[in-house]
């Protein structure tokens, strides 16, 4: 029976996707707070994206990855400034 659904399965799967029209309602680009409708349920998910660790910590890594290529690039090398300047004094008579 498992190889009757398979076969059909492998019927419906369109050999190319790519001329297949694209839905103006794909879920996937639709911002959370537009998709969820409910206040609290907003509220809860933008709390926990605040208080996710791990999301916290991966944003950290790429400010650190980002102060590396600027490193690396010389934008953050030391450099030294220097300034010259001459001045004439003349006796008051």
């Amino acid at each position: 029976m498992a190889t009757k659904i398979q076969d059909r399965i492998k019927e419906t799967i369109p050999q190319n996707f790519e001329n297949q029209n694209v839905s103006e309602n794909n879920s996937g680009i639709t911002p959370c707070k537009e998709f969820f409708t409910d206040p609290n349920l907003v509220s809860l998910i933008d709390e926990a994206l605040k208080n996710n660790q791990d999301l916290l910590i991966t944003l950290q890594q790429i400010e650190i990855a980002k102060s590396d290529v600027m490193y690396k690039n010389g934008k953050l090398s030391p450099t030294v400034v220097g300034t010259m300047g001459a001045s004439v004094m003349k006796a008051v008579r």
